[in-house]
């Protein structure tokens, strides 16, 4: 806005300059009036192309947006974690450009356009314009190949849409072949610990959680190839979130291992009756846990 005040401003004095360019004339006309022609002249040039320059430079503003529409247009945007007011003017801008935009679901989304706080929880997979408070960003640290961070409040548009646009080229370009996604549930530490050290060496992805709502939260959210999870835990039980799990349709077909030192033959039977695939008993020794894995794990 400042700018543009600024350039209506220097184009009002130009033009008042030229207008009155017959008076001034006539009054150097006796001092130098061939070196007055030239200035004169020169002055006139300088309107022209600084008039010309800001039309350049709009047009070129309007083919930017334009190519930015163009990627955006059909593509699949989650917003995860913005404030009720951020998150409706990103939706009604990326809408404006033609994506699909939804709330704090990344299944299946082209890009997350997200907070720092949940943009773990989505994978590097995704690509990501993590948007929060500059000082928040910069030590978070938001690099990647397939990153971007922007500073808000406030949202810029057309910066938002320019970055968004920036970030699904750069994955058409690059785009590997997405990994399997494991959520592994347990309130032990050293569990999920080993677990996780048994899926990433063997080129997949794991998300943790320690209790069963930020399971199903997660699971929702992320909808992994596979979900390893344990029997007891605090608040909401591993049966429990495997009966919700088999009654959501985002989540009913994900495979799920149950895993628990809990070895009394009904529970085991239990699990199978509410949709379990597979089932481990603690201790448990991590390859056969991973070749177990491996045999329903399919990339998400």
């Amino acid at each position: 806005m400042f700018r543009h005040r600024l350039w209506q401003g220097i184009e009002f004095i130009l033009g008042v300059l030229l207008l009155t360019l017959p008076w001034i004339a006539n009054f150097a006309r006796g001092i130098h009036s061939r070196n007055f022609s030239v200035a004169m002249g020169v002055l006139v040039l300088i309107v022209c192309v600084l008039t010309d320059f800001r039309n350049v430079r709009s047009r070129m503003n309007a083919t930017m947006r334009s190519m930015s529409e163009e990627r955006l247009a059909g593509k699949r945007v989650a917003v995860v974690g913005l404030d009720r007011a951020l998150a409706d003017q990103a939706k009604d801008a990326l809408s404006a450009a033609g994506a699909e935009v939804v709330f704090d679901d990344a299944s299946r989304a082209d890009l997350a356009v997200v907070t720092c706080d949940m943009s773990d929880a989505i994978g590097s997979a995704l690509p990501q314009l993590v948007v929060g408070r500059l000082e928040t960003l910069l030590s978070a640290g938001t690099q990647g190949d397939h990153r971007d961070f922007m500073a808000a409040p406030p949202l810029r548009n057309d910066e938002l849409i320019l970055r968004a646009a920036r970030l699904l080229e750069s994955r058409r370009r690059q785009a590997p072949p997405a990994a399997p996604v494991v959520l592994t549930v347990d309130d032990d530490a050293t569990t999920t610990a080993i677990v996780r050290a048994v899926v990433t060496r063997n080129g997949m992805t794991c998300h943790t959680a320690s209790n069963g709502k930020e399971a199903l939260e997660l699971a929702r959210m992320l909808r992994p190839s596979v979900i390893v999870l344990d029997v007891n835990m605090p608040f909401v039980g591993g049966f429990e979130v495997l009966s919700t799990l088999r009654n959501d349709p985002t989540t009913a077909a994900t495979p799920v291992i149950m895993l628990t030192s809990v070895q009394q033959e009904a529970d085991v039977v239990r699990g199978f009756a509410l949709g379990a695939d597979d089932y481990v008993v603690k201790p448990f020794n991590p390859m056969e846990l991973l070749a177990r894995i491996q045999r329903l794990v399919r990339p998400s």
